[in-house]
């Protein structure tokens, strides 16, 4: 009986351990999920960000945030400093 009881617990404690994997792997494929739709959304900020790097190689703060405000990007004399 006692061995039964020893079985069942560890039978128990696979479940609950698969179970606690399985909503893990859930809660990433959802979160995954999400930033993609982020990503996709802002799809065309991040070309027009990629192409702004290409050009400058390094941008400011401003700039950066300009882009995700939807404004042109500014060169500002203290973004030219920075470079």
């Amino acid at each position: 009986m006692k061995e039964q009881i020893q079985k069942l617990k560890g039978t128990a404690k696979d479940f609950w351990s698969g179970f606690l994997l399985f909503l893990k792997n859930l809660i990433i494929f959802f979160k995954t999920k999400d930033a993609k739709n982020i990503l996709l959304e802002h799809l065309d900020t991040l070309h027009a960000c990629a192409a702004l790097l290409l050009e400058k190689e390094r941008i400011t703060r401003q700039e950066f945030e300009a882009l995700f405000a939807g404004g042109e990007q500014e060169s500002t004399a203290e973004g030219e400093a920075e470079e």
